[in-house]
């Protein structure tokens, strides 16, 4: 018997057997239908017939293509050899460039894809805290060569010696960077090491800055610790590179993409003083602890002694100025003490008293003109935010203007249906306040105690008792800007500041799509008032919560009226910086 081969019904075939089973079945049930169902049949077969041809024919969906292209160090133009070039799709294909920077990625179906490429060693060229250089690609028959370009990481590294070239070993070396906050200029630390048995030090993977070095200061663990009837009589200083004793006179080292920069320095040693004293409050039983910085707010690695029975405390530091910083907790309260001390000789009976960290509860009400515009004076009722909400529509941020202080958040405390707002664990200390209201309400009074603040700082101190009473109101405005951009511009941000006071500048960033030349700037919840809109291309030097600094720039903002509840449309220029540090 000869075996009949069966042929496999094709993709059209299957599509008219499954019809044809459906139409049975619907013929079986209703057969008044079938005039309808006849040309219901009619459309569908002219719509396989159409698939099916296009399917024979070949349709570009179907089509795979190639990407090329190479990946280049930004400065330079170098290639870079093994970096991972990623294509984020259905699935993601991933590949390395070869010796020459190049690479190629086959077998792709046309469209629009992510693009992006990273190795160790190198940031992305706009957004560098991504570690990767990111470009949209379309794929298909026109497809053109891509350059992706990456940034070199940059080095500070340096050697730690005394006056006779000998090598300074197991020193604690910090990094520093200068960084806007807020729109403030901060010193805040980055990384720290130990200088290694040639007193060398290195700091890799840094993004382009300011920085500053300091080394320092450093007790003789051996006698410090060990010893218990040797006090140590020398050490090593606190230093700033190349030879300052604080940041505000150190050099700060500048940084740029690919940059490695050597910054040795040259320490004498220096006699140490003792400084002792109680610390008092703190509960039987309960550790304390105690914390020493320099100037600068740096975390200082220094030994001390603490009798936890007694507060008695003793450390030994070099001249000049620390904060030290005394810590527990009573009743699961936050104990603080914070004292400032200039160190030229023994300091002794010292006293560090704790304290409850300060705790500020926020009473905020909602004076309610959603309805229409805000009468004279205020003749519609002020209601409680409870009465609303579960909790306040704003959250408060108190920005630490001290070396070495620490912010504070505000947070809800309790159980749903009796949440209160407040501020805790707050350091003795001058602050900046900034508020931030949410659900179409907007910041009209913030106060605590005599302070206003929508234009002062406000100081903390041990003793302060005082509730931050802040009114809301709806009745805000909204902005649409458009801004006139080049093509090729990368992501901007644009700020948009009082025209008068001193409220924390709100800040959006925008994009320009491509093949466009011009950016949308949408911000809602805006109070009422004149304001000057900013649109930096690249506001990352300018210390915007700084009026003075803003004033130079003032010829080029847009003025912008919001009135209550209204929508105001502007077009605006884009400010050119050119800078991206100070």
């Amino acid at each position: 018997m000869v075996a009949r081969s069966r042929r496999v019904p094709g993709a059209f075939q299957l599509r008219l057997m499954r019809f044809a089973q459906f139409r049975s079945v619907q013929d079986r049930r209703s057969c008044p239908t079938r005039l309808l169902n006849a040309a219901g049949l009619a459309i569908f077969l002219t719509w396989c017939v159409a698939i099916a041809g296009a399917q024979g024919a070949g349709s570009n969906a179907n089509q795979k293509f190639t990407i090329t292209g190479s990946v280049v160090e930004q400065a330079a133009g170098e290639p870079i050899a093994h970096a991972l070039v990623t294509l984020q799709g259905a699935p993601t294909r991933s590949t390395f460039t070869d010796s020459n920077g190049a690479f190629t990625i086959e077998g792709v179906a046309a469209g629009r894809y992510s693009l992006q490429a990273q190795k160790p060693g190198y940031f992305g060229t706009r957004d560098r805290n991504a570690g990767a250089a990111v470009q949209m690609v379309n794929v298909g028959a026109s497809s053109e060569s891509v350059t992706l370009r990456l940034a070199r990481e940059n080095v500070i590294f340096g050697r730690l010696t005394d006056p006779n070239g000998q090598a300074i070993e197991s020193v604690t070396v910090h990094l520093t960077q200068r960084v806007l906050r807020n729109g403030v200029w901060r010193i805040e630390s980055r990384n720290l090491t130990t200088a290694d048995d040639d007193g060398g030090y290195r700091f890799a993977n840094l993004q382009p800055g300011t920085y500053y070095i300091s080394a320092g200061p450093d007790v003789p663990r051996r006698e410090a610790l060990f010893a218990e009837d040797s006090t140590p009589r020398t050490g090593w200083p606190g230093l700033y590179y190349p030879q300052a004793p604080d940041a505000a006179s150190a050099a700060p080292i500048r940084v740029a993409s690919g940059q490695q920069i050597q910054a040795d320095m040259v320490m004498s040693r220096v006699p140490l003083y003792t400084v002792s004293g109680i610390i008092t409050g703190s509960a039987p039983g309960q550790g304390t602890f105690l914390q020493v910085q320099n100037s600068s707010g740096d975390m200082l690695s220094i030994g001390s002694r603490i009798r936890h029975d007694t507060g008695e405390f003793e450390l030994h530091l070099p001249a000049g100025s620390y904060r030290l910083k005394a810590m527990s907790h009573v009743e699961g309260r936050q104990m603080v003490s914070v004292v400032r001390i200039t160190v030229e000789k023994d300091l002794n009976q010292l006293q560090l008293a704790l304290q409850p960290a300060v705790s500020i509860p926020i009473h905020a009400s909602l004076d309610d003109h959603a309805q229409g515009a805000a009468p004279p004076g205020r003749s519609r009722g002020v209601i409680q935010a409870r009465d609303a909400y579960d909790s306040p529509p704003l959250s408060v941020h108190l920005i630490s203007a001290d070396p070495g202080g620490s912010d504070a958040y505000s947070a809800n405390r309790g159980v749903k249906g009796d949440r209160t707002l407040s501020l805790t664990g707050i350091e003795p200390g001058r602050y900046m306040a900034d508020i931030s209201a949410y659900g179409g309400w907007y910041v009209e009074s913030a106060q605590c105690g005599n302070a206003n603040l929508l234009s002062e700082d406000l100081v903390v101190t041990a003793g302060t008792s005082c509730t931050m009473e802040i009114i809301l109101r709806n009745d805000a405005g909204t902005l649409n800007a458009k801004v006139e951009t080049p093509n090729d511009m990368g992501p901007g941000t644009a700020l948009l500041v009082p025209a008068r006071g001193r409220a924390v500048p709100r800040s959006i960033s925008f994009y320009v799509t491509e093949g466009s030349h011009e950016a949308q700037i949408t911000l809602d919840g805006i109070a009422p008032g004149e304001y000057l809109l900013y649109p930096f291309d690249d506001p990352g030097g300018i210390e915007y919560s700084n009026p003075g600094v803003l004033r130079s720039y003032a010829s080029l903002a847009t003025a912008v009226t919001i009135s209550p509840g209204q929508m105001t449309k502007i077009t605006a220029q884009l400010i050119h910086t050119g800078t991206g540090e100070e």
